[in-house]
Order: C-alpha cells, then sequence, then structure tokens
C-alpha cells in the first residue's frame, strides 16, 4: 500500500516560470514532483515512470490541456487529473470535466497556501481510493475462497450424520472457525482455521469456555445470551440457527470482528452448540474506509459550494436591511447566489438553479456565474467604466441584454450537456424605488406589499438558459416602499416534502413572511429555514437551501 512518500506528481505548463515557481514552494513537501514543459514530453514521462496526480494547464500550444488529459486518462486511468485554468477558459473546463473525469479545476494565478491543501487532498483521495480498491479486492478473494469453501461443507452435509471422520475432515477444509461446546461449555472441536485465526492450537483451546477465550470482558454476557437462545430454539420446527455480527480477540488480544452462525448438533444425545466464526476484518475496513471517502468527499463539495457558487450579503448598501442563508445537502447540487454592488443605493441580486447534481452541476453553475460577472462588465459602465458607454446602470431595458449575453456564452454548452440553468436577475434602484428583473424560469419571488400587507409572486415567461439555441429576454420593473420586503428562494424550500408527500409549498412561504415581517431580515430568513425542517421531520436538506431576504427601509 503506497505513502505519501511515494506519490508521484506530474506537473505540466509551457511557462518556465510557473514550473520554476512550482519547484520553489513545493521542494520541502514530502511527495515526488516532475515537471513537463508540454503535453508530449508529459506523455514521455507517463510512458516511462508511474504518475498518481497529474497536474496541468488548460492552454498551451501544440497538445492543449484538454487533450492531454484524455490521452492521461487513456493510458493510466487511475491517475487524479487536476486542471489548471483562467477564468476565461470556463467552457473548456466543463469540456475537461466530461471527457477526462477531472478531479479539481484551479483557476490562476496560483495562491501557494491554497495550491498546497488541494495538492494534499488530491493525495489523500488517491490514497484512500487505491486503499478502497485493494481492500475490495481482498474481500472478493476471501469471499471466492469462503464461498468455495462452503460449496464444499454443503455439499457434503448429509455425511456429517453418518461419519465423525468425515464431518471433522470437512471441519478441518474450511476456511472460517468451525468450534463446538458440550453441555457444560467446554470447547470440544477445534479446527484449522480457528487456529489459524485466533492463533491458539488445538491443545490450548479444548476444554475451554469459548466466551472466557474469545469474548472480551465487556461481550462475554451477550454471548451466553446467544447461547442460551440457541439452545432455547433448538427444538423449533425449521430453525435453522441464529447468525449475528461480534467481536472476538486474538490470542494477542488483537480485536477481530467476525459473523457468527450457530445451531444444535446432538451428540451421544446430548445437545452440543457448533459455531462458524467468519472473520470480517476485511468487510469492515472496506467499509471504515468508504465511510471516510462519503466523509472526504462531502469536505470537497462543502469547499465548492462556499468558494464558488454562494455569496455572502454585502455591506455598505443603505436603506435596505438583507439576510442570506445558504445549506447545502447531503449531495453537491447546482443552486448558487451572487450580488453586485454599484454604490450605496444600487445592486443585483442573482439566484439560480443549474439542473443535476454532483461536482458536474456545481462546475457549470460555477461557469455560468463567472459568464454573468462577464457580461455585466461588457454592458454596465458602473461595472467597467469606459467613454461614450451607451449603457446606463439604471436603464432596465439592459437587464435583458446581460442576460442574452449570459445566453449567447453559454447555452450551446448547457444543450450539449443536456443540462439547463433556471435564474431570477434582478436591479435595484434604492432612488427611484424600482426593482427591475429577468426570471428565466426559477421559482417565484415573494414580493410583500407593506401598505396592504399583500403579498404578490414575480415571474416571468422567459425560458431557462440552455434549452434553446436562440432567445430574447424580457425585463419587468414593479416599484416598492418603504416597509416592503422581496423574498429570493430555491425549490429547495418550496419543494421540501413532508413525510406524506406533500410539499412545503409558496403559500405557506407567503403566510410566514406576512407573519414575519417586521423582523428583521436575518430572523426572517432564519424563521423559514426552521419552519422548513419542522415540516419535513428531518434536521437536514434533501435539497440545497438558497434563501435571500431583502427589506426596504
Amino acid at each position: 500500500m503506497k505513502t505519501i512518500e511515494q506519490i508521484n506528481i506530474l506537473f505540466v505548463d509551457d511557462e518556465a516560470s510557473v514550473l520554476n515557481s512550482l519547484r520553489r514552494f513545493l521542494r520541502k513537501e514530502r511527495y515526488q514532483t516532475l515537471f513537463a514543459g508540454n503535453g508530449q514530453e508529459a506523455l514521455e514521462i507517463l510512458a516511462t515512470q508511474s504518475v498518481d496526480i497529474l497536474v496541468t494547464d488548460l492552454r498551451m500550444p501544440q497538445m492543449g490541456g484538454l487533450e492531454l488529459i484524455q490521452e492521461a486518462k487513456r493510458r493510466a486511468p487511475q491517475t487524479i487529473r487536476i486542471i489548471l485554468s483562467a477564468s476565461r477558459d470556463v467552457e473548456q473546463v466543463i469540456a475537461g470535466i466530461n471527457a477526462g473525469e477531472v478531479f479539481r479545476f484551479i483557476p490562476k494565478p496560483l495562491d501557494p497556501e491554497p495550491f498546497k491543501q488541494i495538492l494534499l487532498d488530491a493525495v489523500e483521495y488517491f490514497l484512500m481510493k487505491t486503499e478502497r480498491e485493494e481492500l475490495l479486492d481482498e474481500l472478493a478473494s476471501k469471499n471466492r475462497s469462503l464461498e468455495a469453501a462452503n460449496n464444499s461443507l454443503l455439499s457434503l452435509t448429509e455425511a456429517l450424520h453418518t461419519s465423525e471422520e468425515q464431518f471433522r475432515a470437512i471441519v478441518e477444509m474450511a476456511n472460517d472457525a468451525v468450534i463446538m461446546s458440550n453441555e457444560k461449555s467446554e470447547l470440544v472441536l477445534w479446527n484449522k482455521a480457528a487456529e489459524t485465526i485466533f492463533g491458539y492450537s488445538a491443545e490450548e483451546a479444548i476444554g475451554r469456555n469459548p466466551y472466557d477465550l474469545l469474548a472480551p470482558e465487556q461481550y462475554r454476557s451477550a454471548y451466553a445470551k446467544i447461547r442460551e437462545e440457541i439452545v432455547r430454539r433448538a427444538g423449533e420446527k425449521n430453525y435453522t440457527g441464529v447468525i449475528h455480527n461480534g467481536i472476538t480477540q486474538h490470542k494477542s488480544g488483537r480485536i477481530i470482528p467476525v459473523e457468527l452462525s450457530g445451531s444444535i448438533a446432538q451428540v451421544a444425545g446430548k445437545p452440543h452448540v457448533i459455531s462458524v466464526l467468519r472473520d470480517i476484518s476485511a468487510r469492515v475496513a472496506v467499509e471504515d474506509a468508504r465511510k471516510r471517502f462519503e466523509a472526504l468527499q462531502k469536505v470537497f463539495e462543502t469547499k465548492i459550494e462556499k468558494s464558488l457558487l454562494q455569496a455572502k450579503v454585502p455591506d455598505g448598501i443603505t436603506g435596505v436591511d438583507m439576510a442570506s442563508c445558504s445549506i447545502p445537502s447531503k449531495h453537491l447540487d447546482g443552486d448558487f447566489t451572487d450580488f453586485v454592488v454599484y454604490g450605496e443605493r444600487k445592486f443585483d441580486i442573482l439566484i439560480a438553479d443549474v439542473m443535476g447534481k454532483g461536482v458536474q452541476a456545481a462546475l457549470v453553475g460555477a461557469g455560468v456565474k463567472s459568464s454573468f460577472l462577464k457580461a455585466l462588465s461588457q454592458h454596465d459602465c458602473a461595472v467597467t467604466p469606459r467613454p461614450n458607454c451607451p449603457a446606463r446602470i439604471s436603464d432596465p431595458q439592459y437587464l435583458g441584454e446581460v442576460v442574452a449575453n449570459v445566453h449567447a456564452m453559454t447555452a450551446q454548452h448547457l444543450i450539449d450537456l443536456e443540462m439547463y440553468v433556471t435564474l431570477f436577475f434582478s436591479r435595484f434602484n434604492l432612488e427611484e424605488r424600482t426593482m427591475a428583473f429577468v426570471d428565466c424560469g426559477h421559482t417565484k419571488t415573494v414580493h410583500f406589499h407593506a401598505a396592504t400587507g399583500d403579498c404578490s409572486c414575480l415571474a416571468g415567461d422567459n425560458l431557462p438558459l440552455g434549452m434553446v439555441a436562440t432567445a430574447r429576454y424580457q425585463t419587468q420593473v414593479v416599484s416598492f416602499q418603504p416597509g416592503d420586503m422581496f423574498l429570493y428562494y430555491s425549490d429547495g424550500v418550496s419543494e421540501a416534502e413532508h413525510e406524506s408527500g406533500e410539499q412545503f409549498g409558496t403559500r405557506r412561504l407567503i403566510e410566514l413572511v406576512q407573519a414575519n415581517h417586521q423582523q428583521e431580515a436575518a430572523l426572517i430568513v432564519e424563521s423559514i429555514r426552521d419552519e422548513v425542517l419542522r415540516f419535513t421531520g428531518s434536521d437536514n436538506f434533501s435539497d440545497d437551501f438558497s434563501c435571500i431576504a431583502v427589506k426596504i427601509a
């Protein structure tokens, strides 16, 4: 089994300065490092050396990073593949995820300490994956041996009734420990497998109490109860014995988890308990490795959620009280949010959801989010000032143009991936007391009207991104007054299910807004979270919970 010192990491970049920097700040790391200046040189190293982790730049002359990871996957599918990429490479990164099964992508320029941590995460992931595969192979081998031995035992079952010699021969052939104790709880049979598994010879074991010999002290009373159950139920019709998982110990004191099956046999007219103990150490180790793997995967997913998908509520905006709450589900989903601030009185809010789950949905979400920022910089001079700019931050019709630009950058890629993105993109102008929005099939934002106490649901007729190749996006504008509130939410809120199958729904959400509208935004979001959990009867969410409250002062 490999150690971290045996791990080889190959770094590929056509910029010599990048490779030199990597050599410097990785020189004290425990793993081994290899360096290549282009894709062909990297393939030559792959052909002659064992490479466990491949870190490649995406944009390189002659052979690009995408082509390299595809060839690396073909030649060495066990290699963990990582992409170094600038933000403009989002489309190629998504293609790389699909074609090359990329573990992570890391934006340039590199931040040394987070980059080192990502490499350590990849090393731990590789070691855990390798350990799991080795344990599975070992378990499969043992199961095949056990199956073969058990088939032999079954084929000779009838002979057990007529020949004790045949019985003992079969027992000695078994890979499982077979032991038998008499009515006084004294061992009278101890096969070769028992000697191998527990370390006691037959001479040491015969005549001893099996519980005193094999059971740790805290488990002895439980094993005695199992024996009592076997003896008590021996006379029942169709009784075939009991099977339990338990803990035993080796002669050296080492703990051995076992699967124990027991039944009764009459020997010389007296009941004897026959027990078969199977060493399940490999099975337990595989299960422990699986749990560690899932825990590590959850940590990776949480990091992706926080760093790529969710945004914090901005500071410095006067005249509003805003709060946001994003709670990931058990699995990585495609919900994402963002805020863009143009001053103390103007800002944008984006909330969106990518169809599907997992790393692919998260990366698509990050790509679409990046495309929005790029489109805003092209359309709004408040983001990127330039002379004679035709766009004005107060002109709501430009929201539709921004979404159309994002559509142009992403639609074909989404169609190729058979994915789509619902979103609600809005712009607040606190001076003019207006909110302009473009809705693309997202959950309906709730607008609470302080003057009447009523709520309206804001929705548009635009299709989600990625549904069609060409589309136009219409902008709508609503006005607001002091005391009004806007509530954005994901389908993880409205579609949260009761155990009966009933969904939480928009009606309950509106009632919560009306009942709590005088509270601070943070308390409103918190009450919605608590009520959804109470409704589902669960301690966690089956889908991402995203909620943003905006109260007008």
